[in-house]
């Protein structure tokens, strides 16, 4: 699809962003999400294998998420 785009999305395992993570990867997009939970991470890497990058990572530690913003390929 010539109009995927690469997708940020944090919470991606429960309620909205589960959803929103669903859609997207339907849409034909490439969702690079987060979670708290490594199991969560595990059972959305499974879900969506091909269009789904995730990773267990905490948004309130501010390192980490520079770290992970730093692996999602991008125009810099």
């Amino acid at each position: 699809m010539s109009d995927a785009k690469r997708i940020v999305l944090t919470g991606a395992s429960r309620g909205l962003g589960r959803v929103m993570t669903a859609g997207f990867v339907d849409a034909g997009h490439h969702v690079y999400g987060c979670s708290r939970s490594a199991a969560a991470v595990d059972s959305l890497e499974s879900c969506y294998t091909t269009n789904g990058t995730f990773t267990a990572l905490d948004v309130r530690d501010d390192e980490a998420v520079g770290a992970w913003a730093k692996t999602v390929p991008g125009d810099r």
